[in-house]
């Protein structure tokens, strides 16, 4: 009874309190107020799907582009990753 506000006593509900026992238990989750329709699911949906260029870096040596943190590799590559010569290329 010392714990509470005065006004709990006039009447006013406080929303519940987390204690270190139970968490956020007492609270509610956000819950969405309509459903998404199917067309708004799926252009959010394939807009995520799309498929993008691979990013690409020049090699350090050669000047070659290539993938990010991949050795240098493919036709005319170097073979090194990180100035150290980790592939041999044969031409």
């Amino acid at each position: 009874e010392a714990l509470r506000s005065p006004l709990w006593k006039a009447g006013w509900k406080h929303p519940p309190q987390p204690d270190e026992t139970q968490g956020w238990k007492g609270y509610a989750m956000a819950v969405p107020k309509r459903k998404m329709s199917r067309s708004r699911t799926r252009r959010r949906k394939a807009e995520a799907m799309k498929m993008r260029p691979a990013r690409t870096v020049t090699c350090s040596r050669c000047g070659r582009p290539k993938l990010p943190h991949r050795a240098c590799t493919g036709k005319g590559g170097c073979g090194i990753y990180r100035g150290r010569t980790v592939v041999e290329v044969f031409d």
